[in-house]
């Protein structure tokens, strides 16, 4: 599959009305026109359009199922022939297509077959939509009159008496017999107006009306089509393009420059370097009325300012040339007034505010902090390059994205720090800032933070993962999954960032928690041994484990040890269906929240389910293991500790109090409750049943986020009903890991 627009060039000719017809087909594999399936796709309708139009778009489509991607045109016919494609454009992406036809553009009935990505599966939907474009009305079909004016006060009003104009179809001739009319395409400044039927009509005999409506906007012309049958034509339509031009006229109403801050007004330095000294220059104004003899002029409260502060009398843009003699501090108020025909002696329609303030040295490319290079866990100390020598006066610097929490920027010096043993991976970073300079203005810069692998102690321990290929980044290390009991045992490397130091490193494991339910994990030699438990009072069982990992050695001397988390998900069939997220460790900050994979949805046979009508949600079950950042993992006890202080009334072992999404059966708490959760599974249209999380929720009664991992029973149904609640499809397919100290890098 193609990932860019795709289109062909036109090779055929034809002067054209084009009408958009929608279908609906069922999903179907992408070697066959078979239909079948659960994914669907929807092309919403369309207006009628006029002949040669360039734009014009057929909006992204709805769906059931998951999100789509890698859209394409995959075959067009006319007329039930396949032929290259004329005009189409597809997104990729989104699916939305731009139709550009033009006068060489074939009468016909064109049908277009899409094919697009779900979860990596393919889809193909023939012809789903059908594109016709119609011959253009006879000539000489005009209206009379062709323009009509109408005043908004009267046409937006639909308790106003006043009876407004109407126009009749003519046809040049008698040989022209106009059997059926109807409002075709409506567009204002170029763009298609929905539902035109609210505003406009035409009779059986050909007069067009104007219908009051409070849609109407302030000095715009309506651009009307008209769609036509002939007693030549019969059944088939033609279209009158741009017939009827009906333009609302109005007296002055608003006027707004864009990029004004009402708080700040304009700031204009006193001076500068350019010879001649500062000047100033608005952005045009966006006014709203009519433009028909249009006047601005201004008046101002400062003596200081007149014949200084100047207008464009026809465009509005303020302005102030060099050679001003302004003084810092001078503030002026301007009034601005505007005109036109129909209110000759104008109207004030807004005042801005210009303020004359000191003159910064404008920011330029200057490199306010060189690369650095450092090898992972070793603290940084990055001092910023002399910036006052360069002219910079009053500067303030901050950290974009997440390295606000990564990194530490002093302010008073912006010397930009971290400590010793931070946990920025080894890799190479861009690092954003923003400088803001003295007069408030910004920019934005980076600098290459560049982590090397540290070959003195331990950092990282990496044993991978059974997901297959395409799982190699970090969050999915140390997690794996099994969806039955084992044929034999499996073995699974650890590695570390002293693979290939001659250091010896000593291995040992916490208990598993929860205990033993079916899979146990040792370490044999320098790996991880997964095997069946030999107890013979554990049944194999749905669930989900951590267990922690410690590496201990010495080098030069200098002892050093690293724990971390391994992660086990027991992923039993249960009533014919497996849930699954990958990754299924969640790791998130509690003080920021956040939100996981969507999980897939399989049957027994392996089939992934698609539809977006199933349910997902937490029950009941959860407990939380306490981490102390080492080899130390505890019980929080279930119906007395932290989670019973999260759940308040509610117990965390028999339900699912404040990670709720449903009130009773498949009916979702409102809004407002939702917001006072603090996690849930989200089943809203799009979600894809991921778990969201709320930040600054999880913490204890003295204000301490969650260190440690956090499970939950989860119920699924494929067609759930308001017995949902009952299901009997009970998984435990997600740990979440909460880190106080997570702040994944973001670029």
């Amino acid at each position: 599959m193609k990932h860019t627009l795709h289109t062909l060039t036109s090779r055929f000719l034809g002067i054209l009305w084009l009408v958009t017809s929608v279908c609906m087909f069922v999903s179907c594999s992408d070697d066959t026109d078979e239909t079948g399936g659960n994914f669907k796709l929807y092309y919403p309708d369309m207006t009628d359009i006029g002949p040669s139009m360039t734009g014009v778009k057929i909006p992204a489509p709805s769906f059931q199922g998951g999100t789509p991607s890698e859209f394409e045109i995959t075959a067009v016919t006319l007329n039930d022939e396949s032929i290259e494609n004329p005009c189409f454009v597809i997104d990729a992406e989104t699916g939305e297509i731009t139709i550009n036809s033009t006068a060489e553009t074939p009468v016909g009935e064109y049908k277009l077959t899409i094919s697009c990505s779900v979860n990596g599966k393919y889809f193909t939907f023939k012809d789903i939509i059908k594109v016709t474009f119609l011959p253009r009305a006879p000539e000489g079909t005009v209206a009379e009159p062709n323009h009509i004016l109408v005043m908004y006060s009267v046409v937006s009003d639909p308790n106003n008496i006043t009876k407004l104009p109407t126009a009749q179809v003519k046809t040049a001739g008698e040989h022209v017999s106009i059997t059926k009319y109807s409002i075709g395409t409506v567009t204002v400044n170029g763009e298609i107006l929905d539902k035109p039927e609210e505003m406009f009509e035409v009779s059986s005999s050909g007069e067009i009306s104007i219908l009051k409506s409070e849609r109407f906007e302030r000095g715009v012309t309506y651009s009307i089509s008209l769609k036509l049958e002939t007693a030549a034509t019969g059944d088939t339509p033609c279209i009158a393009t741009d017939i009827l031009a009906v333009e609302v006229a109005s007296e002055p109403f608003s006027l707004e420059y864009p990029g004004y801050n009402a708080e700040e007004g304009w700031k204009m330095p006193n001076t500068s370097s350019d010879e001649g000294g500062s000047s100033f220059i608005s952005e045009v104004p966006v006014f709203v009325g009519s433009t028909d003899g249009i006047k601005y002029w201004i008046e101002i409260d400062n003596e200081k300012g007149k014949d200084k502060i100047l207008i464009d009398e026809t465009t509005g843009i303020i302005s102030v040339p060099q050679g001003h003699g302004f003084d810092i501090g001078d503030k002026f108020k301007i009034s601005v007034f505007v005109a036109n025909i129909y209110l000759p002696e104008g109207k004030r329609l807004t005042d801005v505010n210009l303020s004359i303030t000191k003159f910064y040295k404008p920011l330029d490319d200057f490199t306010f902090y060189n690369d650095i290079e450092i090898e992972q866990t070793n603290e940084i100390s990055l001092n910023p390059n002399d910036w006052s020598a360069a002219g910079y006066e009053d500067l303030t610097f901050s950290l974009l994205d997440t390295w606000g929490e990564i990194l530490t920027l002093d302010p008073e010096t912006f010397i930009i720090t971290a400590p010793k043993d931070n946990t920025i991976a080894v890799g190479e970073y861009t690092v954003p800032f923003r400088v803001t300079n003295g007069d408030g203005t910004t920019k934005n810069y980076s600098f290459k933070l560049t982590v090397t692998e540290n070959k003195q102690k331990l950092v990282w321990i990496k044993c991978g993962n059974n997901f297959g290929t395409g799982y190699e980044d970090d969050i999915y290390q140390n997690q794996f999954r099994f969806n039955k009991a084992l044929d034999n045992d499996q073995s699974f490397t650890i590695n570390t960032n002293l693979n290939g130091n001659s250091a010896s490193i000593t291995w040992s494991l916490s208990a598993l928690k929860p205990s033993d339910k079916g899979i146990v994990c040792t370490i044999d030699n320098n790996k991880l041994k997964f095997s069946n438990t030999t107890n013979p009072d554990v049944t194999l069982t749905n669930s989900v484990h951590v267990i922690i990992l410690t590496g201990t050695t010495t080098i030069n001397g200098t002892q050093s040890s690293l724990s971390v988390p391994i992660f086990i998900h027991v992923n039993l069939e249960k009533n014919g269906y497996f849930v699954e997220f990958t990754p299924f460790a969640f790791r998130v900050n509690p003080q920021f929240g956040g939100t996981s994979v969507k999980p897939i949805f399989k049957k027994g046979n392996g089939d992934i389910i698609t539809s977006s009508n199933v349910a997902l949600e937490y029950r009941r079950s959860f407990n939380y293991y306490i981490w102390d950042g080492k080899n130390s993992i505890t019980d929080d006890p279930q119906e007395s500790g932290i989670l019973k202080t999260l759940w308040g009334s509610s117990n965390p072992k028999s339900a699912k109090g404040p990670m709720a999404y449903f009130k009773t059966g498949i009916t979702p708490l409102p809004d407002e409750s939702l917001k006072q959760q603090i996690g849930y599974v989200d089943n809203s249209a799009g979600a894809g049943y991921s778990v969201k999380i709320f930040g600054e929720k999880w913490k204890t009664t003295t204000g301490e986020y969650l260190h440690g991992f956090v499970r939950g029973q989860m119920i699924f149904e494929e067609t759930p009903d308001e017995k949902f609640n009952d299901s009997k499809t009970q998984v435990f397919p997600l740990m979440i890991w909460f880190d106080p100290d997570y702040y994944p890098v973001t670029e």
